[in-house]
């Protein structure tokens, strides 16, 4: 129990536990599931708990209280059984992101784990982006010279840190199995590695301006480009719904994401002005709003019906069914770090 002596008859001990990449799962019989986040320096901080009803035991034998006993994790999902009342299945609800700076810093907000410190990684250029393995356990970092970086449960596939580039790498997007990742280059180069296909690029052609990001479908065969004067170019199996090309934009387009359904994007500009697409639909923006700093990028909320944009001192603004759940300003009496560049929610 929390308090001791224990404040009734019921059992209060740890029973069963289970590790799931910085999380500590434990089964506390009356005191429930409890689950704690482990910081790489050894610091536990309880994030989540489940109690269940107090419920007799049919044999008579344990006390009228919860008696929490197994727990096992599972992908979106934890597993619970009670000796009194049964099994529960319960819904693990996230809902967080973590925000990536441009020196390797990443700051986990809401329920995104901390992966350890990123301060050991040494960086020959800025980092430019960031994205989630599927299980949201892991994450990839990528710098300007296509040097990449993983954390969790993210692998390492390969990178263009040893290539002389034509133009500097500018973001990543994953495939959906985790198992592979494109870089993309500012003249509209693609590199990939593992499971992710080449599927075409705009690194022979000219264009107006340069591509500034990427997103991919949610097959993994295909992806589409964007371009800072909002032009959009489609690959593999990704459609092509439209673009911004033809607009006076008031500022340049700076990132996209694309709809959970695979027929719509979105194209944010760094005013925070929002351009939809497709099924994608427009839920907001901070176009009308005077910004402390630009805004570096978006990223679409797993039902397809919210978003997210990240400005560069880390503030976060949320539309449509994407929560708020936190942000990360510049720190008011410090020196101002350097700048946030890019958001990935946890999946």
């Amino acid at each position: 129990a929390r308090t001791f002596p224990p404040p009734d008859l019921g059992i209060y001990s740890a029973h069963h536990t289970a590790v799931v990449a910085n999380r500590l799962m434990v089964a506390t019989h009356a005191d429930g599931l409890r689950v704690h986040e482990v910081s790489p320096a050894g610091q536990a901080r309880e994030v989540a708990s489940f109690v269940p009803p107090d419920v007799a035991d049919p044999t008579g034998q344990l006390p009228t209280r919860a008696s929490v006993s197994g727990v096992a994790p599972m992908p979106g999902h934890v597993v619970v059984t009670d000796r009194n009342s049964g099994l529960y299945v319960l819904e693990e609800q996230r809902g967080g992101y973590w925000l990536a700076a441009a020196d390797g810093a990443v700051f986990p907000v809401g329920g995104a784990p901390d992966l350890g410190p990123t301060s050991t990684i040494r960086t020959n250029r800025p980092v430019v982006g960031i994205a989630a393995t599927p299980s949201g356990l892991g994450y990839w970092l990528v710098a300007a010279d296509g040097g990449v970086f993983a954390f969790g449960d993210a692998r390492f596939l390969g990178s263009t840190g040893a290539l002389r580039l034509n133009s500097p790498v500018v973001g990543i997007a994953a495939t959906p199995s985790g198992n592979g990742y494109w870089l993309v280059a500012a003249d509209g180069g693609v590199f990939a590695f593992g499971d992710a296909r080449f599927l075409g690029s705009t690194g022979a052609l000219p264009l107006n301006s340069p591509v500034v990001g990427m997103a991919s479908t949610p097959s993994g065969n295909g992806y589409w480009l964007v371009a800072a004067h909002g032009g959009v170019f489609a690959f593999g199996d990704a459609r092509f719904l439209g673009s911004a090309g033809a607009l006076r934009l008031n500022r340049p387009v700076v990132g996209m994401a694309s709809a959970p359904s695979g027929r719509g994007y979105w194209l944010v500009a760094a005013d925070g002005g929002v351009f939809a697409f497709g099924d994608a639909r427009f839920l907001g923006s901070t176009g009308g709003l005077r910004l402390n700093r630009p805004v570096v990028g978006m990223a679409s909320s797993p039902s397809g019906r919210g978003y997210r944009l990240v400005a560069a001192d880390g503030g976060v603004f949320a539309f449509g069914d994407a929560p708020f759940v936190g942000s990360a300003p510049q720190p008011a009496d410090r020196p101002p770090r350097p700048a946030v560049v890019a958001l990935a929610p946890v999946p």
